[in-house]
């Protein structure tokens, strides 16, 4: 382990419970997507390897080397979301299309984001206090009454995202407070919201994780989490699957967000 405690796993407690919560994470994404009467197509025999690095800045299931890379800042949703794209890693080469990456990167953040909420949040070393990131942001967005200093290294106009962020989380029965009361889904619309609103659909931020995440759990509620397992692995068939466009259903969705 690199002794550091600005990261989440130079903590031996946090690792046992990552552990287990990266074995019954695993357990409960394969249970879930067996449903799925396209089970048998995805890769779910395979022994997983993953690779946990402390010093790198992002996670991917690297296809090259075989194994699955983690950075520890994101690793509670990190290890589910990258295992997906694991056991879905024989359908990448038609992933140049908007309606795939929206597919595949928001099931991916869905499945993450679903699977490990039952369990033990693991421990920030220097707050001394359960962590989640997206908690976190929001926390401190309302802490600092939207005054754009949370987001802005990630973000530019960082203020006006903030105030629709928090705007629309609060509106929507938001809770600020405990981590057990925070709605993740919640959040994630919240965020969808405040991107489009704010970049009225600039490329760069239009195309984020919130974004895909948002969308899909759109289409699972009104379609199936079965019709989104299919779109994956067969994404050219998507108006057959769901009986209209990406865009068409990308546009109600927007409509949904804006309007509810």
């Amino acid at each position: 382990m690199q002794e550091d405690e600005r990261f989440l796993l130079s903590s031996i407690d946090n690792l046992e419970l990552f552990l287990y919560k990266n074995l019954m994470g695993v357990a409960e994404l394969k249970e879930r997507l067996s449903a799925s009467k396209h089970y048998d197509k995805l890769n779910t025999d395979g022994v997983i390897v993953y690779e946990i690095d402390q010093s790198l800045n992002h996670s991917r299931y690297n296809s090259i080397r075989g194994l699955i890379e983690l950075n520890t800042f994101y690793i509670e949703s990190a290890h589910i979301h990258e295992t997906m794209h694991y056991i879905f890693q024989g359908y990448y080469p038609i992933q140049g299309t908007d309606s795939y990456t929206y597919l595949s990167e928001g099931l991916a953040c869905y499945l993450s984001s679903t699977a490990t909420k039952f369990y033990t949040y693991v421990t920030d070393p220097l707050k001394n206090k359960s962590y989640y990131s997206e908690h976190d942001v929001i926390s401190s967005v309302n802490e600092r009454n939207a005054n754009g200093q949370t987001l802005m290294n990630a973000f530019e106009n960082s203020q006006v995202l903030e105030r629709n962020l928090l705007d629309y989380y609060l509106s929507h029965g938001g809770e600020i407070g405990p981590l057990d009361d925070f709605s993740k889904s919640l959040f994630t619309d919240a965020m969808a919201y405040a991107l489009l609103k704010t970049y009225d659909d600039n490329l760069e931020h239009a195309k984020s994780y919130p974004i895909y995440e948002s969308y899909v759990t759109y289409l699972i509620k009104n379609y199936s989490l079965d019709h989104v397992i299919e779109a994956n692995i067969d994404c050219e068939s998507f108006e057959e699957i769901f009986g209209k466009s990406h865009e068409t259903i990308y546009e109600e969705w927007k409509d949904y967000l804006f309007n509810n």
